[in-house]
């Protein structure tokens, strides 16, 4: 269990709830899971089940801790990239990668230097080049693009689909994923160095 401080700011994962002490102080509470947090709640006598929200961002004093259906994409890619700056070898833990499929949250990252991996709203993996995406958050496997290409190059279709991609590429030292849908980037650290970077966005702009 954490409790933030009006002196505090940090960065809150899991769940949260805002509770009024007074007229002028205001602590936020956090915990793993809900459970967790509701029997906290309950042994001090307080409830809060309608603020209690999941969250994966910075805060300071006196902040407000929207639900993240009401947050900006945008500033949920921010705010989640942040708090994955600086994790281990790039993977997320199971409460960010629970948080990260239930609010579209995608994460990118390399594991070997021929594979990307994807953890949250979508859960798979890729290699080198142009990984083309659908607009629902599906990765198109190399047999639906040498079909596709079947199709336009018999004339069964006259125009390709346009899908958002991302270039992976590795220089031998770090990975590299390069691409127009919005996203942020986080730092991958070991011994904090920075050994990589990978990738952070919300899957309703692939419709974009």
């Amino acid at each position: 269990m954490n409790i933030n401080t009006p002196k505090e700011k940090t960065v809150l994962t899991g769940v949260a709830a805002p509770i009024k002490l007074g007229e002028n102080s205001n602590i936020i509470i956090t915990a793993d899971d809900v459970p967790t947090l509701k029997g906290w709640l309950a042994k001090q006598g307080l409830v809060a089940d309608a603020d209690i929200c999941f969250v994966a961002m910075r805060v300071g004093a006196m902040a407000e801790i929207p639900p993240i259906s009401s947050r900006k994409e945008s500033v949920a890619v921010q705010d989640f990239a942040s708090v994955l700056n600086s994790m281990p070898m790039g993977e997320l833990t199971p409460n960010q990668e629970a948080y990260a499929k239930q609010n579209g949250l995608v994460v990118v990252f390399g594991s070997n230097p021929y594979t990307a991996e994807f953890r949250g709203a979508i859960n798979d993996q890729a290699g080198m080049g142009e990984i083309c995406l659908t607009m629902f958050g599906k990765i198109l496997t190399q047999a639906s693009i040498d079909a596709l290409i079947s199709l336009l190059a018999d004339g069964t279709i006259k125009k390709s689909p346009s899908y958002p991609f991302i270039t992976h590429s590795f220089d031998g030292v770090r990975h590299h994923f390069e691409t127009e849908i919005p996203h942020s980037e986080y730092s991958i650290n070991l011994d904090g160095e920075e050994i990589d970077k990978g990738i952070v966005f919300h899957v309703s702009d692939l419709k974009d």
